[in-house]
C-alpha cells in the first residue's frame, strides 16, 4: 500500500485500540457522512445560517446571526445525532464554558434546534494559525509571540483542571487584529486519565494529522508518548503537542516524521536527543528540546514556566555569540563600566569587575562548547551594565541597595560562567543560576549575597546539573546554611526526576524538612525562593512560604513555578 504524505499525517483519523491502519477513517471533510452544505437549513431556531468556515467529520461550522441579541456568531451543526456525538458536542461546550480568558474562544450557547443539536460561540475574522503560519510567512520572533498568546489560552484550561489532548496549528484561530484563540475542545478532559495505548503497524491508510477519537485521543503528529502507549495523559501532553506545533512552525517541519503511524510513534518513543535541530532558532531550541522530553517529568513544570521561557528569550533579543562579538562586549563594556564609576560621582566599583568575569577568552570557550549558554550570558552581563548606569544616578538610599544587588547579580554570572566553561553543556542549568539584572530596579530590590564561597559555588553547580538531566556528583552537603541548602534542592530535583522506591521516602522527607529550615536561615533571597519552591513542588503545597519568596524575586520563571504551586494548591482544596 503506498504511504502517504506528511501533510494527511497531521489531520484527523478515527480508531480504537487494536484497529489496522486501514480502518482509519477520514472525518475531516463534509464527504464523510455529512450532508451537502446546500442541504443545511438558512435558519437553525433564532439563527440565520451564513457562510461555511469549515468542515469535519463531527459537523459543520457556519457564520451566523443572532437577531435577538443582534450580533454575529459561529455556530457548530453536528453531522449527526449519535450518542457519542452528542456527547462530544456537550463535553466541548462545557469544556469551553468553563474557561473565561482572552485566548480561550468564548461559548455563548449549545442546544438542540429544528433536529439538530448545536454550539454557539465566538465569531474570529480570521484564519488557522496554520494558514497564516503558511501565507504570511512571519519572521521566527512572531511565530513565537502567536504560540505564546495560544500557549496562555492552553494554561488557563490546565489551570481549570482541563487537558485540551489535541492541540495542533489547525486547533487555533488567529483573527486578522492579530488575537489567538485556542479552540476545539472535545476531546478535553478532567487533568490526568489513563487511556488504552495504541497499536497500530502497516501504512497509513487514513491521515495521521486527523483528530483520533474513540479509546484514543489526540492527533498522531502532535501526540505525546504517553498517549502512544496508554499512560497517565495530563497538561505535560499538552505541552508536548505545543513544542511539537512550535518547532513545526519554525522549522518548516515536524520534529518525528514519517509515513506511518509506527514511524511516527518510533520517533517519538525515542525522545528528542538526536533530532536535527539546527533550523530551529537557538534561543528557543533548548526550550523546545525540553518540551519534547519522552518523560513527562523532565518537561516543563508547568505551561506557565514554559510561556515564561520563550518569553524571557523575546524581550532579551539575545545575539549569537563570536569571537569578535566578545571583542566588541569587552570594548562596549569598558565604556559602559567608565559611565558608572563616573556617574554622579558617587557610584563605587562594582565588587567583580564584569571585564574580568566576561573576559574574551571565557567567551570564545563558552560559545564553541555551550553557545545557548555563551548568549545567555552574554545578555545579562548587558543588562548588568545597563541596570548599573541607572543605579549610579539613584538617590543615595536606593543607590546603595541596587549596586548591593548588582554585586550579587554578577556573582551569580561568574559562578554560572565558570560551570559553563567546564561542566555539561545545558543553557537551562545555567538560567537556573541567573538572577534577572532588572530586578535591581525594583523597589526594594532583592538581597542577595555578594561574594560566592567555594562551598556555595559547589552546591550551584550540582543544581545546575540537575537542572540540565544530571544527577549530583555527591551526596556530601556542605555545611554553610545557603550552600547546604542548594545541595538539598539539588538532590530534591533528582528525587522528583525518578521512580522512588518506598524506602527513598523517609531520606526524602529528611531532605524536605532540612531544606526548609536551612531555606529560612539562607539571608539570600533568591537562593531562598528557589529552595521553598522546589520543597513545595515536592511536597502538596498547604503553606505560602514559596510564594512569599516569589515576591522578593518576581523572576518570570520563578513567578511561572509559584503560579503552578498556586494552583495544585487550589485543586487539592
Amino acid at each position: 500500500m503506498p504511504s502517504r504524505s506528511e501533510d494527511e499525517l497531521a489531520e484527523t483519523a478515527a480508531v480504537t485500540p487494536g484497529t489496522g491502519a486501514r480502518d482509519l477513517a477520514r472525518t475531516t471533510t463534509a464527504g464523510s457522512g455529512a450532508a451537502p452544505v446546500a442541504d443545511r437549513p438558512a435558519a437553525l431556531g433564532r439563527l440565520r445560517l451564513e457562510r461555511v468556515l469549515g468542515s469535519g467529520g463531527m459537523g459543520v461550522v457556519h457564520a451566523a446571526f443572532d437577531p435577538d441579541l443582534e450580533r454575529r456568531v459561529a455556530v457548530k451543526l453536528l453531522h449527526a445525532s449519535s450518542a457519542d456525538a452528542r456527547a462530544r458536542l456537550l463535553r466541548e461546550a462545557r469544556a469551553m464554558a468553563k474557561l473565561s480568558h482572552p485566548n480561550v474562544i468564548t461559548v455563548f450557547d449549545v442546544g438542540t434546534a429544528d433536529g439538530t443539536d448545536f454550539v454557539t460561540m465566538e465569531l474570529v475574522d480570521g484564519i488557522t494559525l496554520k494558514d497564516w503560519l503558511g501565507t504570511a510567512k512571519p519572521p521566527w520572533r512572531d511565530i513565537v509571540a502567536a504560540f505564546v498568546a495560544a500557549g496562555r489560552g492552553l494554561a488557563a484550561a490546565h489551570d481549570a483542571g482541563l487537558v485540551h489532548r489535541d492541540f495542533k496549528p489547525t486547533n487555533v484561530l488567529r483573527s486578522h487584529a492579530g488575537k489567538i484563540v485556542v479552540t476545539d475542545f472535545g476531546l478535553s478532559r478532567a487533568a490526568e486519565g489513563d487511556v488504552d495505548p495504541l497499536t497500530v503497524t502497516g501504512a497509513v491508510s487514513g491521515p495521521a494529522t486527523r483528530t483520533m477519537t474513540g479509546a484514543v485521543l489526540g492527533t498522531p503528529a502532535y501526540m505525546a508518548p504517553e498517549q502512544w502507549t496508554g499512560a497517565s495523559v495530563g497538561p505535560a501532553s499538552d505541552q508536548f503537542a505545543f513544542c511539537v506545533a512550535l518547532w513545526e512552525a519554525l522549522a518548516g517541519g515536524r520534529p518525528y516524521r514519517g509515513d506511518t503511524l509506527d514511524e511516527i510513534k518510533t520517533g517519538v518513543l525515542a525522545g528528542p536527543e538526536k533530532l536535527p535541530r539546527d533550523a530551529i532558532p537557538r534561543p528557543v531550541r533548548a526550550i523546545l528540546l525540553r518540551g519534547l522530553a519522552t518523560d513527562p517529568k523532565r518537561r516543563w513544570p508547568s505551561m506557565h514556566a514554559l510561556l515564561s521561557a520563550l518569553e524571557r528569550r523575546l524581550a532579551r533579543r539575545r545575539r549569537v555569540i563570536s569571537v569578535a562579538a566578545a571583542l566588541a562586549v569587552g570594548t562596549a563594556g569598558t565604556v559602559g563600566l567608565l559611565a558608572t564609576r563616573t556617574s554622579g560621582g558617587a557610584c563605587s566599583p562594582p565588587a567583580l569587575d564584569p571585564d574580568t568575569v566576561w573576559t574574551t577568552a571565557r567567551v570564545d570557550a563558552i560559545a564553541k562548547r555551550d553557545p545557548d549558554s555563551a548568549e545567555l550570558l552574554a545578555g545579562d552581563v548587558d543588562g548588568w551594565r545597563r541596570v548599573r548606569i541607572g543605579a549610579c544616578d539613584a538617590p543615595t538610599r536606593e543607590r546603595s541597595l541596587q549596586l548591593a544587588c548588582l554585586d550579587g547579580v554578577m556573582a551569580r554570572i561568574d559562578v554560572a560562567a565558570r560551570a559553563a566553561e567546564t561542566d555539561v553543556p545545558g543553557v537551562e542549568g545555567t538560567s537556573s543560576l541567573l538572577v534577572d539584572p532588572a530586578l535591581c530596579r525594583h523597589a526594594p530590590p532583592p538581597h542577595l549575597v555578594t561574594a560566592i564561597d567555594p562551598a556555595l559555588a559547589g552546591a550551584l553547580g550540582q543544581l545546575r546539573l540537575v537542572r540540565n538531566g544530571g544527577k549530583p556528583p555527591s551526596t556530601l552537603l556542605p555545611d554553610e546554611p545557603c550552600a547546604r541548602a542548594v545541595a538539598l534542592r539539588a538532590q530534591l530535583a533528582t528525587f522528583d526526576a525518578t521512580r522512588m522506591e518506598f524506602s527513598d521516602l523517609p531520606a526524602m522527607m529528611e531532605h524536605l524538612k532540612e531544606a526548609e529550615a536551612l531555606a529560612d536561615r539562607c539571608s539570600d533571597e533568591a537562593l531562598r525562593a528557589i529552595v521553598l519552591i522546589g520543597v513545595a513542588h515536592t511536597t502538596a503545597p498547604k503553606d505560602d512560604r514559596a510564594l512569599a519568596a516569589v515576591t522578593a524575586v518576581p523572576q518570570d520563571d520563578l513567578v511561572a513555578e509559584a503560579d503552578l504551586i498556586r494552583g495544585r494548591a487550589a485543586r487539592a482544596g
